[in-house]
């Protein structure tokens, strides 16, 4: 932390970038981020290491006009990004200038819609701890992915072509994400276990039901192709596996009896989640049962491992040309 925020050369910095931000809030918040960086030398050094610059500007929400500019001026982008998804915060970095984009009012309303927090400090700060892990992850540029990433965009672009290319983007993007939470899962839940399980344990125990997702994949395969529709639905298989991949590593010694019966019902939720979606898969591709099972943990190590199996995958089973 000591060279993040020395004195006059701070890398790590934050704005208030609305007037409808209370200081009581602002200062929470910012506190939360000194707390993380203060109490995980490894994050702080590897940002340091990293990062020429950090900057953290809290927002009241994602209608303010001036979040896209503030971004493109940080980050120095010839274009002004849109952030139309709905989390509380987003990271990006480049050319080793890291962003996070925090929307108090957000936060302060999803928090409060969730009767299942038993601590909201715990919560607010674990999902604080997972924006500065993302900027970890990143090494400095949540753009720079390998060129397998790049040729499959590329085949999405000659399948689709203008009108669902979009959507080809959207499954790259989403692979990624699935992929980087492996690596910033371990750190968060090396950290703080405890409240990592506590805050993720909810979307993997098949809140999302089987007969519901079914009825999902197969309207999207009315909406788009039957192509995007079978990638969507790796990717999300490929998402549930990543978790089970992390959660099976937990430290199950700092554990009471029964939290640890629900670590087993976590568990147990995520393999039922896995074998539907694989159902899903083998009905409309029923030979590929033995790469799905040939997954292994090593894929998720590094982008470039991870997108070279993408790639054949996804031309092996012909959802790209």
């Amino acid at each position: 932390m000591q060279s993040l925020r020395k004195k006059g050369k701070e890398k790590l910095r934050f704005r208030k970038m609305s007037t409808k931000i209370s200081n009581k809030d602002y200062k929470y918040f910012k506190s939360l981020f000194l707390e993380c960086i203060k109490e995980n030398k490894d994050i702080a050094n590897s940002l340091n290491e990293i990062y020429r610059h950090i900057q953290v500007f809290f927002f009241n929400d994602r209608k303010e006009q001036n979040i896209g500019g503030s971004v493109k001026d940080f980050l120095n982008l010839t274009t002004i990004p849109n952030y139309r998804d709905s989390h509380p915060a987003t990271t990006t970095s480049r050319d080793k200038l890291g962003c996070i984009l925090f929307f108090i009012q957000h936060m302060n309303e999803y928090t409060s819609k969730r009767n299942d927090i038993n601590d909201i400090r715990s919560y607010h700060k674990n999902g604080i701890f997972e924006e500065l892990c993302h900027l970890v992850e990143q090494k400095g540029d949540s753009t720079d992915l390998p060129e397998s990433a790049d040729e499959l965009f590329r085949l999405y672009y000659k399948l689709l072509g203008d009108i669902w290319i979009d959507k080809g983007f959207e499954i790259i993007q989403n692979l990624d994400q699935n992929r980087n939470h492996y690596e910033v899962y371990l750190m968060m839940m090396k950290a703080y276990p405890k409240s990592w399980f506590e805050r993720f344990k909810r979307f993997y125990e098949g809140e999302r039901d089987p007969i519901k997702y079914k009825e999902n994949y197969i309207e999207w395969k009315k909406i788009y192709t039957k192509e995007i529709a079978i990638a969507n639905l790796i990717s999300d298989y490929i998402k549930n596996l990543t978790f089970m991949f992390v959660i099976k590593k937990f430290p199950r010694k700092i554990l009471s009896y029964e939290e640890e019966k629900i670590l087993d019902n976590t568990i147990s939720m995520g393999r039922m989640n896995l074998k539907s979606k694989k159902e899903l898969l083998l009905n409309d591709i029923p030979l590929v049962e033995p790469d799905i099972k040939s997954i292994d943990e090593s894929i998720f190590e590094t982008p470039e491992i991870f997108f070279k199996f993408i790639l054949g995958f996804w031309k092996c089973y012909k959802l790209v040309l």
